[in-house]
């Protein structure tokens, strides 16, 4: 049977890739919703006979959906989220799904509670290096991690459109780590397999014409290892090192990941143990 999909928020730079995603998977796009904007008035295509909501309890109650598929602001994604889980209909949501982890408490309580599946975002657990890195630190190719490092620059705001309420603090509570940051925090854990205990973090804010912030760093305390190191990782923004007793792991985000095998007595780099994974 085909999964039947309504989609919720319009005014997002992710709806339309979203949809072109949609497309290409066997399900159908049967309803839409927003308070503000019709698909029409945003020149998005949707199927003619797919029927536009103002309001999402109309959509919940009114279309026969099996999954609402959610680009809204933080502030607004809960509630949206807890009223189709609800009535038992699954999720998909932008990231970061709330503006605050006290505001995410409530909807995950819901979620735990119902029958429905809810699912967030963070898709960079389903890329191949990413995968690759988990079952290399699976397999104990690492050794003992002691630290890892992550950057990631993104473009500057000044070719955004900061109009936008993505970029106010209302509405989003925050910039560089709602947008980008959430990833890294959800991706490195799942990696490593364990959990993050502490956050020291600087945030600073470049852009006047915005009240939030947009660029990051932080360090992030993880559980101690039994050789009684304490890991950290520092990241700013999408290169990645991985340092461990036996090896190092090292991702550039334009080309590819190199992997280093140190040798085991003396330490040193292996030059004939590198080898290369190309992202495309």
């Amino acid at each position: 049977m085909t999964t039947k999909i309504g989609y919720v928020g319009l005014d997002h730079h992710h709806c339309q890739p979203y949809l072109d995603s949609i497309d290409q998977l066997d399900v159908e796009l049967t309803a839409t919703a927003d308070e503000r904007f019709t698909p029409e008035a945003l020149d998005i295509e949707t199927a003619s006979d797919a029927p536009h909501y103002g309001s999402v309890e109309r959509l919940l109650d009114d279309s026969d959906v099996d999954l609402v598929w959610i680009t809204l602001s933080n502030r607004d994604t809960p509630e949206v989220i807890e009223a189709a889980v609800e009535r038992g209909i699954d999720v998909f949501t932008e990231k970061p799904a709330a503006r605050t982890a006290t505001d995410l408490e409530p909807v995950a309580a819901a979620a735990r509670e119902s029958e429905a599946t809810v699912g967030v975002s963070y898709t960079w657990r389903g890329h191949p290096i990413s995968k690759q890195l988990h079952e290399l630190r699976r397999s104990g190719f690492f050794g003992d991690v002691r630290s890892f490092d992550l950057r990631f620059v993104a473009s500057s705001l000044r070719t955004r459109d900061t109009d936008h309420y993505l970029f106010e603090n209302d509405a989003s509570r925050g910039g560089i780590v709602q947008w980008l940051g959430v990833h890294w925090l959800d991706l490195v854990p799942w990696i490593l397999d364990d959990p993050i205990v502490r956050v020291n973090a600087n945030l600073s804010a470049g852009t006047p014409e915005v009240d939030i912030e947009d660029e990051r760093r932080s360090s992030w305390k993880r559980n101690p290892v039994p050789s009684a190191r304490t890991p950290a990782a520092t990241t700013s923004a999408r290169d990645g090192t991985i340092p461990g007793f036996r090896c190092t792991a090292r991702r550039d985000g334009a080309v590819g990941t190199r992997w280093a095998r140190r040798s085991a007595s003396r330490g040193r780099r292996r030059s004939n143990s590198v080898p290369r994974v190309a992202t495309g």
